[in-house]
């Protein structure tokens, strides 16, 4: 899938935003409108178009609050191709002309897409769905049953503890399954509850959507996040135990701490922060000593 233009003059980008703000695009959407324009590729089909079952991934990227929020930014702008559909949302998909030849937005698109959005992260037919029903909560007790399930967790859970641990050499089992739980509850459970037909299907019909998810692009594509949000949790969990190793390390005094490595000694000091002791200075006396480099001496406050 490639675009159909490679560049564009920075003189057009400006007369484009222009345009948006007079439409009444705010400045915060300006940018997230603009990068939709661009292009995101990983959130397209072959056709250059961002298909609705993206909506919720591509709101989340965007840092919208809600998909609703995004798609009426994307109809202000009035630079956008739009299909529209037999759905609640009556959209079934929006391009960028850079992506696509764009054809102008259909007419019959509400004024307020609120009209047609349920106000959230969910889209949901109500007339179809029982109102007992709490969507996070269905999420969540779908995959709690695929735990509880042998069968069904030999055949989910354990080929994504086996696909986190080959992505990083010497990631123990508990960080794998760590891994899957990041996966479920931030990517997999909101993918599933954005999209309507979830509540409406049984636990099987769920089970094979989930199974062809996570064969497809998309679903790799959930998979790959959720390993690089892993590796940063373990970058931050290792440096922070450095650090406690480092501030523990205090062979001369309780009240300040030295570096293994270069020997050099440290306090915390509320106002100038963390103060470096020379190296033939006593032991610092108590907690609320600073050390006064004229008089080379601990002083009290």
């Amino acid at each position: 899938m490639k675009p159909l233009k490679n560049t564009i003059p920075i003189r057009e980008l400006q007369t484009l935003l222009r345009q948006w703000r007079r439409k009444g695009l705010k400045e915060a959407a300006l940018l997230k409108v603009l990068e939709l324009y661009l292009g995101l590729p990983n959130y397209m089909n072959e056709q250059g178009e961002y298909p609705g079952h993206f909506f919720y991934d591509l709101s989340i990227s965007l840092k919208f609050r809600t998909v609703t929020m995004m798609l009426e930014a994307v109809k202000l702008s009035g630079s956008f191709g739009w299909k529209s559909g037999d759905n609640r949302m009556n959209v079934v998909s929006f391009h960028s002309p850079i992506w696509k030849e764009t054809t102008p937005m259909p007419a019959n698109i509400p004024a307020d897409l609120h009209a047609n959005l349920q106000v959230g992260n969910n889209i949901i037919n109500n007339n179809d769905i029982p109102a007992e029903l709490n969507p996070q909560e269905e999420g969540k007790k779908f995959f709690h049953e695929i735990n509880i399930h042998p069968t069904e967790k030999a055949e989910v859970l354990e080929p994504l503890i086996r696909y986190f641990q080959q992505q990083e050499a010497g990631v123990p089992r508990e960080e794998a399954c760590v891994d899957v739980v990041y996966l479920v509850n931030e990517l997999l459970i909101p993918h599933f509850i954005a999209q309507e037909k979830f509540l409406r299907m049984k636990h099987n019909g769920r089970l094979a959507w989930l199974k062809n998810l996570l064969k497809s692009a998309h679903g790799k594509e959930l998979m790959k996040r959720a390993a690089v949000a892993g590796r940063q949790r373990r970058v931050l969990k290792q440096q922070k135990e450095q650090i406690e190793v480092i501030l523990n390390n205090r062979p001369l005094s309780p009240y300040e701490w030295t570096e293994p490595k270069s020997g050099i000694r440290f306090y915390e000091d509320e106002l100038e922060g963390r103060v470096m002791i020379p190296e033939d200075a006593p032991p610092r006396p108590s907690d609320t000593a600073f050390w006064n480099v004229i008089q080379k001496s601990w002083n009290e406050i």
